[in-house]
């Protein structure tokens, strides 16, 4: 018969806050494959409202991630502390 091992104790506030932490950047960054076919579509869109909406789409994540790098009082990594 095997030896039974202790239970671990998990801390449930780092989780959250790990869990939210990602979170937070997969809506801010795009995957490297996901930035190059994102630019790829840009220049191969035939339509103008597409290449626009493409355009705006990407112009958003370059502030989203500029936010994100915010070091403002009361404020961690573009999240507001409360």
């Amino acid at each position: 018969m095997q030896e039974e091992k202790p239970m671990r104790t998990l801390n449930v506030e780092e989780i959250s806050k790990n869990i939210k932490e990602m979170c937070i950047e997969a809506n801010h960054f795009l995957s490297k494959d996901m930035d190059i076919a994102m630019k790829n579509a840009v220049s191969t869109e035939k339509s103008p409202l597409g290449k626009k909406i493409l355009s705006q789409l990407q112009d958003n994540l370059k502030i989203a991630g500029r936010r994100y790098d915010t070091n403002l009082p009361g404020y961690w990594n573009g999240s507001r502390i409360s």
